[in-house]
């Protein structure tokens, strides 16, 4: 592979001015057709601008040469030639990226059912144009980028009320998350990601085999991308859902007073399965593995039949997981006990049965592997990375916790 100078790493200081503006009009309406009966209506317009930490880690595709002093090596997009970007310590420059545009919509309607209970039931759609979002576009290379239009709407049902001694309330929420336009982004760890390293364009770079100058023979989607090929990447498309956010969400509540200075209660939090970081197109699955086609050169200048030469591949790691995250329930308990007048002393024990769960996660690929051929560290490290495992990383919610508390009020009467 031909030599790129240290003077062509884009490491000059850049300053940028942006300037942004928007108008958001808003209209709303209350109905009270009769005592106990509220029904409304609004609309919104809203925006966003992007953050000191997104536009100083924005993907920049302006294409600039490998190398200034051998301008027939090409050009490639600054992001993966300059200074990568290592939140949260290393930014990479100030690029534009657009404001992020919303428009909202709620109906609902709100009441009472019988006395002594109250209801709410409401729909909403939020869609957002230029949504950011943070995108791998290379090996170790992560930005912030305009991935175009995503949408969450869903509904909200809720009842609460009391009978005797015993107050209770539900809550239930549906929310549908998902990308409205088609982007590409690296994510290695997907079992479906293109694996073909014939989908990588490479602009003019110059290559070498046995001596021989080659060609890249490049495949069918190697122009996709914005260029970019498709090497590694997954292509999410619209009505794909955002990872990370569950579509079944369930609150319950239930408090006894037992006696006139003892509350006890009990409560529920339910979610819904969810997908994981990495796998925004929502088709990774366990199976198959990781197996990569070499890229195929011509090392003859005007091939037919032969003079294809192939690089050779990584060793092939199978996937293991499902690429989600299963939904959970948890339970917590707590009681209140009124000492003296403004005197109460309370407890709360959250996940009261101690429950395993997961509250986020990504794909990744696991160091601390068995080892065959590698070398195995003295913290469990294996040093052959043709070994590692295809995994998922998760964050674990909180196990059972124990809370007590003593409040006064001065004003109690």
């Amino acid at each position: 592979m031909a030599q790129v100078s240290a003077a062509s790493v884009q490491q000059t200081p850049t300053r940028e001015h942006f300037k942004y503006t928007s108008f958001n009009p808003s209209l709303g309406i209350n109905w009270l057709p009769a005592p106990g009966f509220v029904a409304f209506a609004n609309i919104s317009r809203g925006a966003r601008v992007p953050s000191v930490v997104e536009l100083g880690c924005a993907l920049d595709l302006t294409l600039v040469p490998y190398d200034p002093a051998h301008a027939e090596l090409g050009s490639a997009p600054r992001s993966l030639l300059g200074s990568a970007c290592s939140l949260p310590t290393t930014l990479s420059g100030d690029p534009y990226l657009p404001q992020i545009r919303s428009l909202s919509g709620e109906l609902g309607a709100r009441g009472d059912l019988v006395p002594g209970w109250e209801w709410n039931a409401s729909a909403y759609r939020t869609d957002l144009r230029d949504d950011i979002y943070f995108v791998g576009v290379g090996a170790g290379r992560s930005y912030f980028d305009t991935i175009g239009k995503t949408r969450r709407q869903g509904l909200e049902l809720g009842l609460k009320g009391h009978h005797g001694l015993v107050d209770m309330s539900f809550n239930y929420a549906f929310v549908d998350a998902t990308f409205r336009s088609t982007f590409w982004m690296t994510s290695p760890y997907n079992s479906s990601a293109d694996f073909d390293q014939n989908s990588r364009t490479i602009l003019g770079d110059g290559f070498s085999l046995h001596g021989n100058d080659l060609t890249l023979l490049p495949s069918a989607t190697a122009d996709q991308n914005r260029g970019l090929g498709t090497f590694r990447d997954i292509r999410v498309d619209p009505g794909d859902r955002l990872p990370g956010i569950p579509a079944h969400n369930l609150n319950l509540a239930l408090s006894w007073h037992a006696l006139p200075s003892l509350r006890l209660g009990l409560s529920a939090v339910a979610h819904s399965g969810s997908f994981v970081r990495g796998n925004e197109n929502n088709q990774h699955a366990a199976g198959g593995t990781d197996q990569q086609i070499g890229q195929y050169y011509c090392t003859t200048g005007s091939c037919g039949v032969t003079g294809y030469e192939q690089l050779p591949v990584p060793a092939a790691r199978p996937f293991t997981e499902s690429g989600r995250l299963p939904g959970y329930a948890t339970f917590n308990l707590d009681g209140t006990w009124t000492i003296a007048p403004g005197l109460d002393l309370g407890l709360q024990v959250t996940n009261l049965f101690d429950r395993k769960y997961f509250t986020a996660g990504r794909l990744g690929v696991n160091p601390y592997a068995p080892s065959t051929i590698g070398a195995i560290g003295p913290s469990g490290w294996n040093y052959n990375s043709a070994e590692w495992l295809n995994t998922t990383f998760v964050g674990p919610g909180a196990p059972r916790g124990y809370f007590v508390s003593l409040t006064y009020s001065f004003d109690a009467k």
